[in-house]
């Protein structure tokens, strides 16, 4: 799942990239989830490529819970954004920069609450692995 585009992967892609190799084979082929579905879902608004509540995820605000390694981090404000936790003082999993999907350390080496504050995280969705 490559963008052929001269600007490389975003985050979505790159989170519905994690999502196949979990086992959502369904996304194979499709239009790419976007962070809007992801909120679309959460807020109960139409608009979404996705009905994603037949997948039994769940999620929370980050004033309210914690993220677990795994968890997909949503900045809902209007540069919305989306990354992957990968564990306290680990950092989070973003997409690279070129035209191929590559996993790159953002955050690397901070607490929870650092990455939350620094990327302005507003939802933690857990994923059930397939």
């Amino acid at each position: 799942m490559a963008d052929n585009s001269t600007r490389g992967i975003d985050c979505s892609a790159f989170v519905t990239w994690v999502l196949i190799q979990y086992g959502y084979t369904e996304f194979i082929g499709q239009v790419q989830l976007s962070t809007n579905d992801f909120l679309c879902w959460i807020l109960g608004s139409p608009g979404a490529n996705y009905d994603l509540s037949q997948y039994g995820w769940e999620w929370a605000t980050t004033a309210t819970e914690t993220p677990q390694p795994g968890d997909f981090l949503l900045k809902a404000s209007q540069s919305r954004h989306i990354e992957v936790f990968a564990g306290d003082g680990v950092g989070t999993y973003g997409a690279g920069s070129t035209n191929q999907i590559r996993k790159e350390i953002s955050y690397k080496g901070v607490a929870t609450s650092r990455i939350i504050n620094q990327g302005h995280f507003d939802y933690i969705i857990r994923v059930t692995k397939r």
